[in-house]
């Protein structure tokens, strides 16, 4: 059975789903793309992030790669949120994903160098992730198998770096996601709708838009069809389009969210409100085209969107996050 790209699944996904609607809105579109002039909303943004690396190396490569490998589920429901303390600053989620690898680096431990990880133990990574307030970060042991496997991939098959992966792939997106899903199973977000293999790619996507965006467009970061890359289907993206009315969910679906029933992986609705998610940031694009002005990417519009809902918790009130327990994102 072949594959559908994340933008065909997400298409494929809207014109079947039973739980979610994709809305197109060229009020919403007007708004959010003159936020983003007014924001100055660049690529730029992301090396300014504090946590970022900003030397352009092959090291900065490598520390990229592993911490998308090691982006998903933060969260703990109904318990104490992880939370990890760098520099005497108390970071959580992704960012504690950050400060734990700079601060393992700062430490001496070669934790983005693939000769190292390929071996870590348990015991070691849980140092590495260690907390500030007694929780222990879930899903540790599927981030050690993460790391074995990419780790001794990267030294057998790329000379112990992810940037040879890269070097082989001509600028190529569609190059970087076959080869990282094929070599990489953690990388390899795929399910089936209706009888047809579906793909997410969430963190393959956000890896090759991270050495972008780190890199400016050139060297490692260089994609000459960078345009191809969707938005990365997560739970903080949908949570925006449903507070911008992007996107609208069944009653049934909404009374489960709103009551933190945890949705299962690839479950129907799960799949629906990351498929739909995907095509209405693709709707979304197009509107904004409508507009006559430059050309937006559907990353940028990822990243705008992102920003939006962590920065934005009052607009957020009423609108839930799917709890959905997954590798993948």
């Amino acid at each position: 059975m072949s594959k559908l790209s994340p933008r065909e699944s997400g298409k494929l996904i809207a014109a079947n789903s039973k739980h979610v609607t994709v809305h197109r809105n060229s009020t919403a579109a007007k708004e959010i793309f003159q936020r983003m002039k007014e924001q100055k909303y660049s690529r730029s943004l992301w090396k300014q992030w504090p946590l970022h690396p900003k030397n352009l190396t092959k090291e900065t490569v490598d520390w990229i790669f592993v911490v998308d490998s090691l982006n998903f589920s933060f969260w703990l429901a109904g318990e104490k949120q992880f939370q990890l303390e760098y520099n005497g600053k108390v970071y959580e989620d992704y960012e504690a994903l950050c400060a734990a690898i700079n601060r393992a680096l700062d430490e001496g431990v070669a934790i983005t160098t693939p000769a190292y990880y390929k071996n870590i133990t348990l015991d070691e990574i849980n140092h590495v992730f260690r907390s500030c307030n007694g929780t222990v970060l879930p899903l540790l042991e599927q981030r050690q198998k993460n790391l074995n496997e990419a780790g001794k991939i990267l030294c057998e098959k790329y000379n112990g770096s992810f940037s040879n992966l890269l070097l082989e792939c001509d600028h190529d997106v569609n190059h970087v996601i076959q080869k990282v899903t094929h070599h990489f199973t953690s990388f390899r977000d795929e399910a089936t709708f209706d009888e047809q293999t579906v793909c997410f790619y969430k963190r393959v996507q956000i890896l090759i838009a991270d050495m972008w965006a780190c890199f400016d467009a050139q060297s490692f970061g260089e994609f000459h069809n960078i345009e191809l890359l969707t938005m990365f289907a997560d739970y903080r993206v949908p949570q925006a389009l449903l507070a911008l009315n992007l996107l609208s969910y069944s009653e049934e679906l909404m009374c489960k969210l709103q009551n933190n029933v945890q949705i299962p992986s690839n479950s129907r609705e799960e799949m629906e409100i990351r498929g739909c998610s995907i095509h209405a940031v693709e709707i979304l694009r197009e509107e904004i085209a409508k507009l006559n002005e430059s050309t937006v990417h559907s990353l940028m519009l990822d990243f705008y969107l992102w920003d939006f809902a962590t920065q934005n918790p009052e607009k957020m009130k009423g609108f839930p996050e799917h709890r959905t327990r997954s590798t993948f994102y």
